[in-house]
């Protein structure tokens, strides 16, 4: 498996550096294949569930604050969930979101379309 393997030797010298991200929302899994050893810190992200908070990831997105401001203040009316959403279909909904509007710009009809397909 790859996540056990060293990392190749690098030109710099002979350290050997890697860091791999994990994202997911099935970490017993993980501990079933012992893979979640091969994570140092396991951290729990919880749910996006204020407008606050998505406008604080939409704002780091680089998104126009006319589009931030529309999608935060209809953010209960969107994804119509008291739960919130994970912060990883928030990201991919922006990123689909931004490659499906003509502008390459997030915007806030090609977010609610995409926030829909993901969903679906």
């Amino acid at each position: 498996m790859l996540l056990k393997k060293k990392p190749p030797l690098s030109d710099i010298g002979p350290e050997r550096k890697l860091i791999i991200i994990g994202c997911t929302g099935l970490k017993m899994l993980l501990e079933h294949l012992d893979l979640i050893d091969c994570f140092n810190i396991p951290l729990h992200v919880p749910n996006i569930k204020l407008d606050t908070e998505v406008s604080c990831v939409l704002n780091r997105y680089k998104a126009k604050p006319d589009e931030v401001k529309a999608i935060a203040s209809d953010y209960q009316a969107i994804h119509g969930n008291s739960s919130g959403i994970p912060i990883r279909k928030l990201l991919l909904t922006m990123k689909l979101a931004k490659e499906q509007s003509g502008s390459g710009h997030l915007t806030y009809d090609s977010f609610c379309d995409s926030y829909k397909r993901i969903t679906e």
